[in-house]
């Protein structure tokens, strides 16, 4: 117990340096916002051309938009998901630690590469709606492959998601606040929330994995992408009369 102790001194006196270099680079990018010249935001003006429909109070009448912070929670859950429990599923699969912990940073180099593709095709070559639904189709044939095929090979299905998981939110959020006009400020108050879906996807999965297994548990995925897919199908429009 002495030797354990000082071992794990040791590993959190490492943590002091780096996460001081962290809160100065935060403090910085703070300051650099706080006296930047940023234009104020014109909710009254903001899509009005695209729709009248932003004069509403309620939020909760735009359908769009609920259905959207809803997919928004969807996204933020698989996203997690995927990066979460990859390394202990990894190491159910029969991979060693040393092995297993690598498959986190590959699922966000995987992230990288798909923001970077994003950053060069969206909106240019492909639309937030059709990357939505490229997003949520590999989403789900992944998730099947993962729970379908034994081995470690499985493994790199979950890693893998992250190509499709890295598209989700930027294409979700514009389609959501498409048309609210005034409102689209509290519209994206309002999705924002979704990201709680980060906090219950790995408690709904390691509920399930602790009544069957951590393979069969991914199922959990597959009514999230299937959501996503609706709301880039036909729920990006429901309530409102916009054509993209």
């Amino acid at each position: 117990a002495a030797q354990q102790n000082i071992i794990l001194n040791d590993l959190s006196a490492r943590l002091v340096f780096p996460y001081a270099i962290i809160s100065i680079v935060l403090i910085g990018l703070g300051l650099l916002i706080r006296f930047s010249k940023l234009p104020d935001i014109d909710d009254e003006n903001a899509n009005k051309s695209l729709s009248t429909r932003g004069d509403k109070e309620n939020l909760f009448k735009h359908t769009h938009l609920v259905l959207g912070a809803i997919a928004i929670f969807c996204g933020v859950a698989v996203e997690v998901l995927a990066i979460d429990t990859i390394i202990n599923y990894a190491q159910y699969t029969g991979l060693s630690f040393r092995e297993a912990k690598y498959f986190a940073t590959y699922t966000l180099l995987i992230m990288i590469i798909s923001y970077c593709i994003g950053i060069f095709t969206i909106p240019k070559i492909m639309s937030q709606r059709k990357a939505l639904i490229a997003s949520a189709t590999l989403g789900i044939m992944l998730a099947i492959l993962t729970v379908l095929i034994k081995g470690p090979v499985s493994v790199w299905f979950i890693a893998l998601l992250g190509l499709g998981n890295a598209l989700l939110w930027p294409s979700i959020w514009p389609l959501a606040l498409e048309g609210l006009g005034k409102s689209t400020s509290k519209g994206s108050a309002l999705l924002i929330m979704g990201v709680v879906g980060g906090a219950v996807s790995p408690l709904l999965y390691g509920i399930m994995s602790d009544a069957s297994n951590p393979q069969f548990a991914y199922w959990i995925f597959i009514p999230f992408y299937l959501f996503i897919l609706y709301f880039a199908m036909s729920g990006y429009k429901a309530g409102k009369n916009v054509t993209l």
